[in-house]
């Protein structure tokens, strides 16, 4: 039975175009680093000074990115379908671009998670878990458009739904 469902944001409710390749560049150049990938890595290793540092820089690429968004279908119907329950969001992006995405496609959860929050992916699951009230793993739905969030949701004990992008 599913009693609380979490949604990724970026490729599974909404596409956001952000030019990665510059935003690496970019990051590469302050860090003064030659690798950065997987980014997620990358800046979990880093101190609170840089890791703002890049966070200034990944918003400046998001808002840019938020005039040309566009929603996902099939992850809006799910949202559709599951609005009556605990719905919570977990996302890399961060609060200032989420607020704009959330308030133009006006969607609406209980329980937020952004990169400022956690970015491991399963620690923004188990948060948002957490949050919802400690629901059971097995009883949340995590659903996703890539292979990161299912191994997360798997680690986690969550259902995975994986909407196309």
């Amino acid at each position: 039975m599913i009693e609380g469902v979490v949604f990724d944001l970026e490729g599974t409710l909404v596409k956001l175009p952000i030019d990665y390749e510059t935003l690496y560049k970019e990051i590469k150049r302050e860090l003064k680093i030659r690798k950065i990938q997987p980014l997620t890595q990358t800046v979990g290793r880093l101190d609170n000074k840089a890791k703002q540092r890049v966070f200034s820089l990944w918003k400046r690429a998001e808002l840019k990115a938020v005039p040309s968004m566009s929603v996902n279908e099939e992850g809006m119907r799910l949202y559709k379908k599951y609005s009556n329950k605990p719905v919570a969001l977990v996302t890399l992006q961060g609060e200032a671009v989420v607020k704009k995405i959330l308030d133009h496609f006006q969607l609406s959860f209980r329980i937020i998670v952004t990169r400022e929050h956690e970015i491991r992916r399963e620690q923004q699951i188990r948060r948002a878990i957490n949050e919802m009230g400690g629901l059971e793993h097995r009883n949340v739905l995590m659903i996703g458009d890539r292979d990161s969030d299912e191994v997360a949701a798997r680690h986690v004990g969550c259902k995975f739904v994986r909407v196309k992008i």
